[in-house]
């Protein structure tokens, strides 16, 4: 046992042993502590490589895993890909420092206003994935925006406004490859860029 503590049941099968010895009693103590150690590790090493340093969110490979593990359950879900407007001209304006901080003070504002369940991403650079479990396109929407409204109403120092847009596709309604779906979130995403911006589009 003491050997595989990687095992996720060696943790029972070390309970279960019934020492009759002092030494034995004090190894089984030794053995439990180093596996709840061991667990933490492992749990802090999955928490920085799934995880952005910057914003908090789960990164690209934090997304897939969660996105796998949604249709792994066979449970619908769509996807918010939302982008910061003019994010180019606050870096050149303010200097990158600032642009930092705007990544960060939108994160947070998405954990704030999703639900629980619903997985915040940072997808690179200015862009941002929220997956939302068990919604159609018509619940997606109105919660996207929901936030869109929330991120113009906001005041952020220094820069004073911040809009963002919003590209929409959901998972089995407008196609079963997930490939496909981020495909058309993307396109939806451009069209709210090019149809002005601060809109929200989903996939008709």
């Amino acid at each position: 046992m003491a050997s595989s503590l990687d095992r996720p049941e060696v943790s029972v099968d070390i309970k279960n042993i019934s020492p009759w010895y002092y030494e034995i009693v004090k190894f089984k103590f030794s053995l439990l502590q180093s596996l709840r150690k061991f667990s933490r590790k492992i749990d802090e090493m999955d928490y920085y490589v799934n995880t952005d340093p910057l914003t908090g969110l789960m990164n690209r490979r934090g997304m897939k895993f969660e996105i796998d593990k949604i249709i792994s359950m066979k449970n619908n879900f769509s996807i918010l890909l939302i982008d910061i407007d003019f994010f180019k001209k606050i870096n050149d304006t303010y200097g990158h420092a600032q642009g930092d901080l705007v990544l960060k003070f939108l994160a947070e504002i998405m954990q704030k206003n999703f639900r629980t369940n619903d997985i915040c991403c940072r997808y690179g650079g200015e862009e941002f994935i929220v997956i939302m479990p068990h919604s159609n396109k018509q619940e997606a929407y109105e919660s996207a925006e929901r936030f869109r409204k929330i991120v113009q109403d906001t005041y952020i120092e220094n820069i004073y406004s911040l809009t963002i847009s919003i590209g929409i596709a959901s998972w089995t309604e407008n196609s079963n490859d997930i490939s496909e779906i981020f495909k058309q979130a993307d396109i939806n995403l451009y069209k709210a860029k090019n149809n002005g911006r601060n809109r929200v589009i989903p996939t008709v």
